[in-house]
């Protein structure tokens, strides 16, 4: 999940897993959801069970995340980069079929950092990740879901791929634009002089009624909707462009 701070990510990731009830509407629970949450001081819920779980699985998220068994019984001694390690296994070892990882690689050292990615590659179920980490989206990411003003899009592909398909939207839309201004001034000055020369005509001798050359210059000099077709075309470039450059331009923190 990528978008600006504030769009809703965090909210949208707690609403899957049931910590906020929506406002309207419903959320469908079919699977079993694990939330990997950003401050990593609170206790766990299921610090725990897994401290007692000598599962194989369990004992392979402990040896993939380097875990200490101390670790697990005095929660509050280990290093930040540690507790994050101990979270992230908590969440893995309850065979999640969808983990949420709500910016996991903030403040994490070398070490761990290595052992989160390794340990999330072999995870088999549905990741979902909320970072501001280019590095880390490449590294993991298959498709982004992309908050977009009041809406959200899924593209497929890394974060990269996806700000590549961005910058190509961004220009195609800039030339379409640039094209939409030149018709659209080919037209006003196709129709300046159809004025003057209608203008002209119309100075150098009364109209008559069977003039019908002179009746069809000034009618070519009535606007024939054409104009207006291209500057509403140009206003909707102009406002899908401000949209598109936001994005195109727009760095992950």
């Amino acid at each position: 999940m990528i978008g600006a701070n504030g769009c809703g990510k965090t909210t949208l990731a707690q609403l899957i897993v049931g910590r906020l009830a929506p406002d309207s509407g419903s959320v469908t629970k079919g699977l079993v959801t694990a939330l990997y949450a950003q401050d990593a001081t609170e206790e766990l819920a299921g610090l725990s069970d897994f401290a007692c779980d000598w599962s194989p699985l369990a004992q392979k998220v402990r040896r993939a995340l380097a875990i200490e068994d101390g670790w697990l019984w005095r929660y509050d001694t280990p290093s930040s980069g540690q507790q994050k390690r101990v979270q992230i296994a908590c969440a893995l070892a309850a065979a999640s079929n969808v983990l949420i990882l709500d910016k996991p690689a903030n403040h994490l050292d070398a070490l761990t950092r290595v052992l989160l990615i390794e340990t999330l590659r072999d995870f088999s179920g549905i990741g979902l990740l909320i970072s501001h980490d280019r590095a880390l989206l490449d590294e993991l990411a298959v498709s982004c879901l992309c908050f977009e003003g009041d809406g959200m899009e899924i593209r497929p592909g890394n974060y990269s791929a996806v700000r590549e398909q961005e910058m190509q939207e961004h220009d195609t839309s800039l030339h379409a634009r640039e094209a939409a201004r030149t018709e659209y001034r080919r037209l006003a000055q196709e129709q300046q002089r159809r004025r003057e020369e209608a203008d002209r005509s119309a100075s150098k001798r009364s109209l008559d009624p069977h003039d019908h050359d002179s009746r069809e210059k000034i009618g070519c000099a009535i606007v024939s909707g054409k104009d207006r077709k291209a500057a509403d075309k140009v206003c909707q470039l102009d406002q899908r462009m401000q949209g598109l450059g936001k994005k195109a331009e727009a760095a992950v923190a």
